[in-house]
């Protein structure tokens, strides 16, 4: 049983917020023997009237504040109550990682904060603006990270694309990449949210060039209807967008393409929708993220008229999930009878394990799961594709009689 008890927040969308105070509810409920500890955006957003509307909460602390958590949580063991929320001014976390993801993969930040200022987001008000780590600071944790056994990188910022732009008023990720490329022991470079906004020519070539780069772009478009892109305050066009598309296909080979898209946003009217629906059904990204619109109390779009009624938000939702599945299983179908190296994860059962390829990012797209002696986590294997449904793969390990599809 806990003596502090920390849970960390997201509340950028009314559905995080509701899931954070849920957990800090049923943490209520069975309180540790000292106290509990709120952090992240869930008091960032809301301040003391979190304090107030649950009272039980000892301490709470906001975004950008974890070199503070031990003297924290000191203060909770001597029985102090107290709030922190005072604006983030570092993008550096403390120096001394403990790794909450399995021990070959690990998440690097480059980056925190944003600057778009997109009409539906709160994120600029609970992060605070872009701000880039310095290079040597990523470049120091990701050799450390090495050293302790990590093969996989996966680079977040709110926009990584950004990279440098404020600190060294350069977009500097393509050098970034090619300096953690030369770290030994790393073996996949993956990139997560890039702006369409600001993906560059040279950015693409590097992608493409760098082996030890992951052929996946995750690229959130949130849109296509230059109008509702224009409303959404997102700085790109339609025809940058499908350029982008385009290019990225002919200079990566097989590269896997993964976006975001936003449906129900004020005044998305029936031809918008049929729009997104059709460079969805065209374009073919192999996964596809989607969230209906929520309106979040302090951005502009909060007051935005010509609301889209929810149900046929939903709908709409629902259709496009529809269309994504079926490209998703013809994507996987494709691959059957192919050969994968994946990165194991983890084994789940006799000769059973679960594992990722280059297209796989953890915990947000499809995995593999293999049959097969032999393997052990964190390695990487090649196996062959024996069966697919939408989004997992089942594959054989050499040497195995039959692949095991129900899980």
């Amino acid at each position: 049983h806990a003596e502090v008890l920390i849970i960390n927040t997201c509340a950028f969308i009314q559905a995080a917020t509701e899931e954070s105070i849920e957990c800090i509810l049923e943490a209520c409920a069975r309180p540790p023997r000292r106290g509990i500890i709120v952090a992240g955006c869930l008091p960032q957003r809301y301040g003391k009237k979190l304090l107030t509307a649950v009272p039980e909460i000892d301490y709470a602390i906001g975004v950008g504040k974890c070199s503070m958590i031990a003297d924290v949580v000191r203060r909770v063991n001597q029985g102090k109550k107290g709030i922190d929320v005072s604006s983030p001014i570092s993008a550096s976390p403390p120096r001394e990682r403990i790794l909450l993801s399995p021990a070959h993969y690990a998440y690097l930040q480059i980056a925190d904060g944003c600057s778009n200022k997109c009409s539906y987001c709160l994120i600029p008000s609970l992060r605070g603006a872009y701000r880039s780590r310095r290079l040597q600071l990523i470049l120091g944790e990701a050799t450390e990270l090495a050293e302790r056994g990590v093969r996989e990188l996966i680079l977040i910022a709110q926009d990584s694309a950004l990279y440098g732009t404020d600190l060294y008023r350069a977009a500097l990720l393509p050098r970034l990449l090619e300096r953690l490329a030369r770290i030994d022991g790393i073996r996949w470079i993956r990139i997560l949210y890039l702006h369409p906004a600001h993906i560059t020519d040279q950015l693409i070539d590097v992608l493409a060039d760098l082996e030890k780069v992951c052929k996946y772009v995750d690229m959130p478009i949130q849109h296509i209807s230059d109008r509702i892109l224009s409303r959404m305050r997102r700085k790109v066009t339609s025809a940058r967008i499908h350029n982008l598309v385009d290019s990225l296909k002919k200079k990566i080979p097989n590269v896997a393409l993964r976006t975001t898209v936003m449906v129900g946003f004020p005044g998305e009217r029936d031809e918008d929708f049929d729009e997104l629906l059709q460079f969805l059904e065209d374009s073919a990204f192999d996964a596809v993220g989607m969230f209906t619109f929520s309106p979040e109390e302090g951005t502009a779009a909060f007051t935005f008229d010509e609301r889209v009624e929810r149900q046929i938000a939903e709908e709409r939702t629902t259709t496009l999930q529809e269309v994504q599945r079926e490209i998703s299983l013809q994507k996987n179908r494709q691959r059957i009878g192919s050969s994968l190296e994946i990165l194991i994860d983890e084994r789940i059962g006799k000769g059973r394990w679960r594992g990722r390829a280059q297209f796989h990012a953890p915990d947000i797209d499809g995995v593999v799961y293999v049959t097969g002696s032999s393997v052990r986590r964190g390695s990487f294997v090649k196996v062959s594709v024996a069966d697919a449904d939408d989004y997992d793969l089942f594959a054989l390990h050499p040497g195995s009689g039959h692949c095991h599809s129900v899980l």
